[in-house]
């Protein structure tokens, strides 16, 4: 699995990123919203950390599951749901800053593996003298689980 890598260090906060990957998932269209990678900036001390769907260096949503549902691919160093221990309490989903994980009340949660598609727009742009866009490669990370099967239904405690 090719996954796109984003050094903070050496980003200076051009934004052809953003915009390019806006430009691609939203028809031609400049539109913040609809790129997979954004920018958080800190004008005051004058840094950009470029946050990439499922590449946070100290990941909240894994910090945030109070039932060790969600891990680290050992490899790519990406979150992963364990389906069997997700309770759908939503508190992962809230504290994901590119919102890359899918779910609800009573539906088992899923990070959403396509946020990023690893089209590589973002590293064609990214100046070549700077280079804060790389490629890295690894084994794929497990697929979420089927729609069908992500619905929680607990057992009744009445006994009959």
């Amino acid at each position: 699995m090719k996954k796109l890598f984003v050094d903070k260090r050496a980003c200076l906060g051009c934004r052809f990123c953003e915009i390019i990957c806006s430009l691609v998932h939203s028809g031609n269209k400049v539109k913040p919203s609809a790129s997979r990678i954004k920018l958080q900036e800190d004008l005051a001390d004058c840094k950009f950390e470029p946050i990439v769907c499922r590449a946070c260096k100290n990941p909240e949503c894994v910090k945030a599951c109070a039932y060790d549902a969600i891990q680290l691919h050992p490899e790519l160093n990406v979150p992963v749901i364990d389906p069997e221990k997700c309770t759908a309490c939503t508190i992962c989903a809230r504290k994901c800053p590119v919102d890359a994980i899918d779910g609800g009340k009573k539906k088992i949660h899923v990070i959403d593996q396509e946020k990023c598609t690893s089209c590589g727009t973002c590293y064609e742009v990214c100046p070549a003298r700077f280079s804060a866009v790389t490629r890295i490669s690894g084994e794929k990370p497990p697929a979420p689980i089927p729609e069908e099967k992500r619905m929680i239904v607990k057992e009744s405690s009445k006994n009959e």
